[in-house]
């Protein structure tokens, strides 16, 4: 083996010993009601026949490549009991429990900072916990490679998905140049739901992908994106306690939530940023958003459900 190539490998071994996963599991899943509940929601039920709820399987997915105790997961706190129920193998101090909903920019800058403090070089990779991915090898390769992105630089690294219909269901991003040679490209505009006619001709021009909801990056560059762009938020964040085992406490825990601002990390950060890139994501992938979304998903990679789950569809759109 080369030099540079040994010098490469062992760059990807030091991203590999300081990366850290973070599940997103705050969703009340209103969306696939009467089947997903309040006290039940989405990411804690069997959606498909595979033996393991969509938690489990996010978490089984992530557990390619990071270890139990740098695997995180960002609930509410009424969920706290069924994620140590569903991921006994998660530390109970790696649970950030939230005790009430303000979106994502204060569960992830939260995550990020109590990280920081743990391992200053941490690189945080966030998924949420109700997606569906066809490939999980597949799609640990892409989260291993965009984790090297965001290590070797301070960038803010985004999931993008080529679309395969147009769908009004789902934020778009105009992809710019390539960025250098890492198989990214420089994001140009975040776009909102467009409709059905907007969305084909995104799919027309070829420039324009999914806005998946995941992310990578360095809790470091995180942190100085919010000095920047959300800089009260950050503030906030400077003044965080945290207990013996290095979880926040409880208490400023609710304040913090009482007094933050509650906006998504798309608006917040990521659309304002100038150092954001995004990585395409091409392994098989839906957020489950609908029950219509599910039946086609179903169909095109003919994937068993359960029977309760066939029972709902029949109802909500007849087949």
């Amino acid at each position: 083996m080369t030099e540079a190539a040994l010098r490469g490998r062992r760059g990807q071994m030091k991203v590999m010993n300081n990366i850290y996963a973070i599940i997103l599991a705050g969703g009340e899943g209103t969306r696939f009601v009467p089947y997903s509940t309040p006290e039940m929601p989405k990411q804690f039920l069997h959606i498909t026949d595979s033996g393991r709820t969509m938690i489990q399987q996010t978490y089984d997915r992530i557990r390619r490549f990071v270890p139990a105790d740098r695997c995180f997961v960002s609930t509410n706190e009424k969920y706290r009991a069924l994620v140590r129920k569903q991921l006994p193998d998660v530390p109970n101090e790696n649970i950030i429990a939230e005790p009430r909903k303000k979106n994502t920019a204060p569960a992830i800058a939260l995550a990020c900072h109590l990280i920081h403090r743990r391992d200053p070089d941490a690189v945080t990779l966030f998924t949420p916990a109700d997606h569906y991915i066809a490939d999980d090898g597949g799609a640990a390769d892409a989260f291993r490679k965009a984790a090297e992105l965001a290590a070797n630089g301070d960038t803010l690294v985004t999931f993008g998905i080529l679309p395969t219909f147009p769908s009004p269901d789902y934020g778009y991003i105009k992809v710019g140049g390539s960025f250098g040679s890492t198989g990214a490209f420089i994001v140009s505009k975040f776009v909102e739901k467009p409709d059905v006619e907007t969305a084909k001709k995104y799919i027309g021009e070829g420039k324009y992908h999914w806005n998946s909801g995941m992310f990578v990056w360095k809790a470091a560059t995180l942190i100085e994106s919010l000095k920047k762009h959300m800089p009260k938020m950050a503030a906030q964040l400077e003044t965080l306690k945290t207990d013996a085992q290095g979880g926040a406490e409880p208490e400023w825990v609710r304040k913090f939530f009482d007094e933050v601002e509650g906006t998504s990390i798309d608006y917040g950060v990521m659309e304002k940023a100038a150092n954001v890139t995004v990585f395409p994501f091409s392994v098989a992938w839906s957020d489950v958003g609908t029950w219509k979304g599910l039946a086609d998903l179903a169909k095109r990679f003919r994937i068993a459900l359960p029977e309760v789950v066939c029972t709902h569809l029949k109802e909500k759109i007849g087949s």
